[in-house]
């Protein structure tokens, strides 16, 4: 995965005995970023799509689940 805006990119591998490895580099963490939604995710129950709530206005869109503050995250459209 690569965000160019941020300059940062993760990719990850299967190793020879079957599991992963991971590389990232640049100023922002995207590998740790997923894990830590996926933990939060996997806690709140693994909520659906059908949980997903959006608002959208001029600057952004922003999604949550309700009852994880956690789980909320924002697109900004500058």
């Amino acid at each position: 995965m690569f965000d160019p805006d941020q300059e940062s990119f993760a990719e990850s591998a299967v190793t020879g005995d079957g599991g992963w490895t991971v590389r990232q580099s640049g100023p922002v963490p995207l590998w740790d970023d997923i894990e830590k939604a996926l933990t939060v995710w996997e806690a709140a129950g693994r909520p659906g799509i059908d949980a997903v709530q959006l608002r959208l206005s001029q600057a952004s869109h922003l999604y949550w689940i309700e009852g994880s503050s956690a789980l909320r995250w924002e697109h900004r459209l500058d």
